[in-house]
């Protein structure tokens, strides 16, 4: 019997992750592409809150948007 490399796992979360600023989205954007995500949404253009939806190599769908830390 063969075998995949990839096996299919249901969704386990829905991940949101923030960066302080939208230089910060465009990198981590890059990053998770270079690491085998794939863009499912981009809303970077968004001025309230400029995000991208992305999957991951299982095609489960994440998140990264800019969330500006609180004032201290």
């Amino acid at each position: 019997m063969a075998h995949s490399h990839r096996v299919r796992v249901p969704q386990q979360l829905h991940l949101d992750l923030s960066v302080p600023t939208f230089d910060d989205l465009v990198v981590a954007r890059e990053r998770a592409l270079a690491l085998g995500a794939r863009l499912l949404y981009d809303r970077s253009d968004d001025e309230a809150e400029p995000l991208y939806v992305l999957a991951d190599l299982a095609g489960h769908p994440f998140c990264i948007f800019v969330a500006p830390p609180p004032p201290p």
